[in-house]
C-alpha cells in the first residue's frame, strides 16, 4: 500500500510537471511559415529566427563575414553572414527566403507597435501590425554580451539586414528601446530573421520635390522614386547641408528649424547614387497678441514659438540657446522636484532669447512673475477632446482668453514619451544652480507649479510682448 501510494504520487508529481512545463517551455515544434502584416511592401516575415524551431527562442547568431576587405573573422565552429549574393537565409531555407534589408525592418518599426512582452517565460518584443493586427515575435537574446556594456544590453538583441552602408559594412537592428539601425563597426554577432519578398534591386532614384518651402516649426517628409517601384532595398541615408535650418533624421522626415536655405541629400547605399533637394526655411510666423487685461500690460502670443497655431506644439529649445532643436532632444536630465530656489536669479538677455531674437523687440520669454500673474488673473479649465487636450486660461478681467496644449511639454528620453505634462521655460534659472534652469508646469486639475530642471533638456517657449523686466 505504501509503495502505492508512493508511485501515485510520482506519477502525479510527473503529470504536474508536464502540464506546468508545457506552459512555461512547450515542447511541440512550429514550423517556419511567412507572416503577413499586412505592409505596403507585401512582405512576410518569418515566424521564427534562423536556428530554431519555436518563435520565442533566439536561434543562431552569424558573425561577420567580411569587414571592409578584411579577411575572415571567427573561429572554425562560427557561422558567417554572407555577402548580399550569398544569402545565408536564402542558403539555409531555401530561394523563397532572405534577409531583411534595413528599409524592410524600417517598414516594420513604422507599421507597427513594439511591445515588450514574454512568451513562454523568454522575454522580447510583440511586435502587431497597425494594419491587420497580425503579430510575431522578436525575442531578446540573452546570451549576447557586449564587449564593453555586456550588463546594460541583457535585455536586447542585434539581428542583422542584407543592406550595406558606403563602406560596405553591414547594418544591424538593435532591437532594445523599439529599435535603432547601426551599421556595424565592430566584429559581432546577430540573429537573423528571415523574410519572403520580392528581389528586385533598385536601378535608380529621384526626388518628387526638387524645391521645398517651408516655415520654421514644419514637418514634411522627402519623398524618393524608385525605379522600379517594388525594389526590395530602399534604404537612404540622409544628410543636410545646414542642420541649423532643416535637419532631417534617418526616417526621412525634415523639420524646419530657422530662416535660411540647406540641401537636404539622400543616398541609396545599394545603387551608390545620391539625389538632392533644396530646402528653403522662410520667416517665423508672427503670432497674435492676446490682450487678458493683466496690470503688467503683457500681451501673450497666440500660440507657442515656431508654431502656426494654438493647436501645435512649435519647436523645442534648451535654456539659454537660441537655435531650436531637431525632432529629439540631444539630452535629457533630471527634474528636481524641491522648491525653487530663492536666490538671486539670472534673466536671460535680448542676445540669449529666442522669442525676441526671431519675432523681435519687445517680444519674449515670460518670467516666473508673468506667468504667476497669468494664472493668478485667468480661470483655468481642463478641456480633453478625442484626440487633443488643452488648458484654456480665461481672463477674470476682459474674458478674452488663450490656450496652452497639455502634453506638449518636456520630452523625456529620447525614443520614447513616457511622461509629457504641460512645462514651458522662463526666462530665469536656479539661482543657486547654474546648470539649472526654472520651468512653469500644469496639471490636469489646473494646478501651477515651478520646477527648477537641468537646463539641457529641450522646452517649447511661450512668448509675451511687453516691457522687458530685466
Amino acid at each position: 500500500m505504501k509503495k502505492s501510494l508512493i508511485l501515485l504520487l510520482w506519477i502525479s508529481a510527473l503529470l504536474f510537471a508536464a502540464c506546468d512545463w508545457d506552459k512555461t517551455d512547450p515542447k511541440p515544434e512550429e514550423i517556419l511559415v511567412g507572416v503577413d502584416l499586412g505592409l505596403p511592401s507585401g512582405v512576410l516575415w518569418g515566424s521564427q529566427n534562423i536556428g530554431t524551431y519555436r518563435s520565442d527562442l533566439q536561434g543562431d547568431e552569424y558573425e561577420l563575414y567580411e569587414r571592409r576587405g578584411d579577411p575572415l573573422w571567427g573561429s572554425e565552429n562560427s557561422k558567417y553572414l554572407l555577402a548580399p549574393d550569398k544569402d545565408i537565409a536564402q542558403k539555409e531555407l531555401g530561394e523563397n527566403w532572405r534577409l531583411p534589408t534595413a528599409w524592410e525592418y524600417r517598414e516594420l518599426l513604422d507599421y507597427c507597435t513594439w511591445e515588450r512582452s514574454s512568451k513562454y517565460s523568454h522575454a522580447g518584443y510583440l511586435v502587431k501590425s497597425k494594419v491587420n493586427s497580425n503579430s510575431i515575435f522578436i525575442p531578446f537574446n540573452p546570451d549576447y554580451k557586449h564587449f564593453l556594456f555586456s550588463e546594460y544590453f541583457k535585455d536586447s538583441s542585434r539581428y542583422w539586414t542584407s543592406t550595406l552602408n558606403k563602406n560596405g559594412t553591414p547594418f544591424y537592428l538593435e532591437v532594445s528601446d523599439r529599435g535603432q539601425l547601426t551599421d556595424s563597426q565592430n566584429v559581432i554577432k546577430c540573429l537573423v530573421r528571415p523574410v519572403i519578398g520580392r528581389k528586385d534591386k533598385p536601378e535608380s532614384i529621384a526626388v518628387h520635390e526638387k524645391a521645398i518651402k517651408l516655415s520654421p516649426g514644419d514637418t514634411t517628409r522627402l519623398a524618393v522614386d524608385f525605379t522600379p517601384a517594388g525594389s526590395y532595398d530602399k534604404y537612404l541615408e540622409y544628410a543636410s547641408s545646414d542642420p541649423s535650418v532643416a535637419y532631417i533624421n534617418d526616417r526621412g522626415e525634415v523639420f524646419a528649424l530657422t530662416p535660411g536655405q540647406a540641401t537636404i541629400q539622400a543616398t541609396s547605399t545599394c545603387l551608390g547614387k545620391t539625389v538632392e533637394s533644396q530646402v528653403e526655411v522662410g520667416a517665423f510666423i508672427a503670432p497674435e497678441k492676446v490682450d487678458l487685461g493683466l496690470p503688467s500690460g503683457n500681451l501673450w502670443s497666440s500660440f507657442n514659438l515656431g508654431a502656426k497655431d494654438n493647436l501645435s506644439s512649435g519647436l523645442f529649445f534648451k535654456w539659454g540657446n537660441v537655435q531650436p532643436e531637431s525632432d529629439l532632444p540631444a539630452y535629457a536630465g533630471w527634474i528636481n522636484l524641491g522648491s525653487t530656489s530663492s536666490a538671486s536669479q539670472k534673466t536671460l538677455s535680448p542676445e540669449e532669447d529666442p522669442a525676441t531674437i526671431y519675432l523681435g523687440d519687445k517680444w519674449h520669454m515670460p518670467t516666473a512673475d508673468d506667468f504667476r500673474e497669468l494664472v493668478e488673473n485667468c480661470s483655468i479649465k481642463y478641456e480633453q477632446g478625442d484626440k487633443i487636450a488643452i488648458h484654456r486660461l480665461t481672463s477674470i478681467i476682459n474674458g478674452n482668453s488663450i490656450i496652452f496644449l497639455k502634453g506638449n511639454g518636456y520630452l523625456f528620453f529620447s525614443n520614447f514619451e513616457f511622461y509629457r505634462p504641460l512645462i514651458y521655460w522662463t526666462s530665469q534659472d536656479d539661482g543657486q544652480n547654474a546648470k539649472m534652469a526654472k520651468s512653469f508646469g500644469l496639471d490636469e486639475k489646473n494646478a501651477y507649479s515651478f520646477t527648477n530642471i537641468d537646463q539641457r533638456n529641450t522646452l517649447p517657449i511661450r512668448p509675451v510682448w511687453g516691457e522687458r523686466k530685466d
